[in-house]
């Protein structure tokens, strides 16, 4: 919901760059409070800019620019299933893990929480 109410006012690119930026503040204030010294060098801060541009900048700009045309519950009905999707597509490609009964159980429960809370409506 705020996504949407600041969206109305300016765009999208800005919504996601006030996010980061605040984040951004909250966390090198708190590296600073904890005398927290790491000398970072030219490839390392290019590489964290990166993982932060693909990670961070485009998933919420996206998501705000989709806020223009969406409700913002079934926005939030798919950011709350996505992380579901994932452990579930996760058993196809990634051959390593391990997979017991619990997982898919906890994918189903996870399912249901979602179902409950955004109401059976928002999915059909």
């Amino acid at each position: 919901m705020a996504i949407k109410i600041s969206v109305s006012s300016t765009n999208p690119i800005t919504v996601a760059s006030l996010r980061l930026i605040i984040g951004s503040i909250f966390l090198f204030t708190y590296y600073k409070f904890k005398g927290l010294k790491e000398n970072l060098s030219i490839k390392i801060l290019l590489f964290i800019f990166l993982i932060g541009l693909i990670g961070n900048f485009i998933p919420f700009s996206l998501i705000s620019w989709s806020e223009q045309y969406i409700q913002s519950n079934t926005a939030g009905l798919l950011l709350s299933v996505a992380p579901i999707f994932t452990l579930f597509l996760s058993y196809f490609f990634i051959k390593e893990d391990k997979y017991f009964l619990r997982t898919f159980i906890s994918i189903f429960i996870g399912f249901l929480g979602v179902t409950y809370i955004f109401g059976f409506d928002t999915l059909i």
